[in-house]
């Protein structure tokens, strides 16, 4: 009985060690996960900039002026290639040109709907006098 009682507290023992040491691990996971999104988080503001739908080939003319070589939306561009440029030092430029591109952008699809609005409309025009 004895024996058993011992065996059973072993038993016990050893999954409370395991228990912490998987506890252990995923705590070193977490941080891992937290770091990495830290440093995501600080490129967060360029690649917002940068992914911008507004953007037209203009603008992406003139960020290619301001890094010094050309960069375009292509599916050659990908997020860790933007990242691995460096391009924080730029993104108060960006970020007018972006502002000025989602500006543009907006008035552009107003423009389109009061295209389509007013297609079918008819005016009639009369004699002043």
């Amino acid at each position: 009985m004895l024996n058993k009682l011992f065996l059973s507290l072993s038993a016990v023992i050893l999954l409370l060690h395991v228990l912490v040491s998987i506890r252990t691990q995923l705590s070193n996971v977490v941080k891992q996960i937290k770091g990495l999104i830290e440093v995501f988080k600080e490129k967060l503001p360029i690649i917002q900039t940068l992914g911008n739908p507004g953007q037209r080939d203009r603008h992406w003319e003139r960020i290619s002026e301001i890094v010094g070589f050309p960069i375009r939306p292509t599916p050659d561009l990908t997020l860790q290639k933007i990242i691995d440029m460096n391009l924080e030092e730029y993104l108060p430029k960006f970020e007018l040109i972006s502002e000025a591109a989602s500006k543009e952008h907006s008035l552009e699809r107003n423009l389109e709907k009061m295209k389509i609005e007013w297609a079918d409309m008819r005016f009639q025009i009369v004699a002043y006098r």
